[in-house]
């Protein structure tokens, strides 16, 4: 396998945004990143578990998506009940 400089450059770009300090895996992350994205919405601070979940989703495009989408959904909701 020959790695050309670009891919070379693309994988020390990715290992670079690695981070090992609080990390968790995505199953953890999908546990509390409803709750991470209500409390987001509110403007609120990250405990120490959520902060956790905001490492991750910097880090994982999936988990990323899952957030994305509960972003979405309570918008909606909090829409939905501004207007009644």
């Amino acid at each position: 396998m020959n790695l050309t400089n670009e891919k070379l450059e693309q994988l020390l770009e990715l290992v670079s945004k690695t981070c090992n300090d609080a990390t968790i895996d995505c199953d953890e992350c999908l546990k509390y990143v409803a709750q991470y994205a209500e409390e987001h919405l509110q403007g609120m601070t990250p405990c120490e578990q959520l902060q956790a979940v905001k490492v991750h989703l910097e880090h994982c495009i999936c988990c990323q998506h899952e957030f994305e989408i509960f972003m979405i959904a309570f918008e909606a909701i909090m829409k939905e009940d501004g207007d009644c």
